[in-house]
């Protein structure tokens, strides 16, 4: 998609046509766009160079201080862009098209300039802010996120809703995303791949996570690490990150469905201490690996269940197999690993050749109201 057909798609451009240029003082959308009122304002009219050597975010502030204002939106195009320290305005948008693949970096790069800040983006405050598009790249020290959400003290005075969408996130040593006590979220198109942290890191409610794919996270793939409730988790692929594919933790409502989690180093999925939640129609192949002593036998299977209550795992599917060049041990040992869970229903599952060992192993606290019926299985031949 060219520029002009990209800027019209997201209604920042009328109909009867605009120049490609776009100066600091933008036209507004046409009446009849969903973003009329809107202004475009290109951040190499704020002095933004774009060129990977001159820093750019004292430029770049001042391009979105003034789609702050004009609830409009700051324009990147291509170019590498050294940047950190960066707070997003409420109601406002960061564009580009979104021209990176799944390998290296491509289209408007925002790169991370100083190391030791706690994020490239700030998005703390910005209510209604959207990020689309851009590439964002990370450094080979400190522990800064590329997106940070940071309601450090409770949920803020209203909903956050935030939306990153069509990024892709590299090489940062925290999480790619970090959403601290956020309220409304949405997740969706964006490619999550070899931070030192997690693709994306979660305390907070109501949110969507849609079709982005989280690739070789060390620190686990979606991570709730406190709570977090009330979110869609869908056509997400989530593969080859350490520790785990997606961790839940103390959390109610979650709708798990149609996900693919491929050679995770743990579990595909971890849930702890979650409730009232459905995992259903998911592909789930060879994870689990047990990559050191130190790493207990039952973190060797596609899915842990630990106090869970009111769960429904149906329809899955799951394979055992090797890593993706075909070579070291198989995995996992176990399909699903359960302790102290009750009130779930593991049904109509099926897991030919799913497993090295045991479909699964209850090892401990799960006998009230534990419903297993209808599954099909069969271990892996070796």
């Amino acid at each position: 998609m060219d520029k002009r057909n990209f800027l019209k798609n997201l209604g920042l451009i009328s109909a009867a046509g605009a120049t490609a240029a776009l100066p600091a003082s933008a036209s507004a959308a046409p009446k009849d766009s969903p973003l009329a009122g809107r202004a475009v304002f290109n951040v190499l009219d704020f002095g933004a160079k774009g060129n990977g050597k001159t820093s750019d975010t004292a430029a770049i502030q001042k391009a979105l201080d003034a789609a702050g204002e004009a609830k409009g939106t700051a324009y990147f195009p291509s170019g590498t862009y050294l940047c950190s320290g960066l707070k997003a305005r409420a109601n406002s948008m960061l564009a580009a098209e979104p021209q990176w693949g799944y390998r290296g970096v491509a289209g408007a790069v925002l790169r991370l300039e100083n190391p030791a800040a706690d994020s490239l983006l700030d998005i703390t405050g910005a209510f209604g802010a959207r990020v689309c598009g851009l590439c964002f790249q990370g450094a080979a020290s400190g522990s800064a996120s590329a997106i940070f959400l940071n309601n450090a003290s409770g949920f803020g005075p209203q909903e956050d809703c935030a939306t990153v969408e069509n990024c892709k996130i590299t090489g940062f040593q925290g999480d790619a995303v970090r959403l601290l006590n956020a309220r409304l979220f949405v997740l969706r198109g964006n490619l999550f791949a070899d931070n030192a942290g997690a693709g994306a890191a979660l305390t907070g409610r109501d949110g969507l996570v849609l079709g982005n794919r989280f690739s070789a996270n060390a620190g686990g793939g979606f991570v709730c690490r406190d709570s977090g409730s009330e979110v869609v988790f869908s056509a997400n692929r989530v593969d080859s990150n350490g520790r785990y594919g997606l961790e839940l933790a103390e959390g109610v409502a979650w709708n798990i469905t149609g996900n693919s989690f491929d050679r995770n180093l743990g579990p595909g999925l971890t849930m702890r201490a979650v409730s009232n939640s459905t995992v259903v129609s998911n592909v789930f192949r060879a994870n689990g690996k047990v990559d050191s002593k130190d790493r207990p036998q039952e973190a060797s299977c596609h899915v842990l269940m630990t106090g869970c209550r009111g769960v429904a795992f149906s329809s899955n599917s799951a394979m055992a197999g090797r890593d993706a060049s075909g070579k070291g041990p198989y995995s996992p040992l176990f399909g699903i690993v359960a302790r102290d869970c009750s009130f779930c229903a593991l049904t109509s599952n099926a897991f030919f050749n799913g497993f090295t060992a045991e479909m699964l192993r209850n090892i401990g606290g799960c006998d009230r109201e534990f419903s297993v019926s209808g599954n099909v299985q069969c271990p892996l031949a070796l």
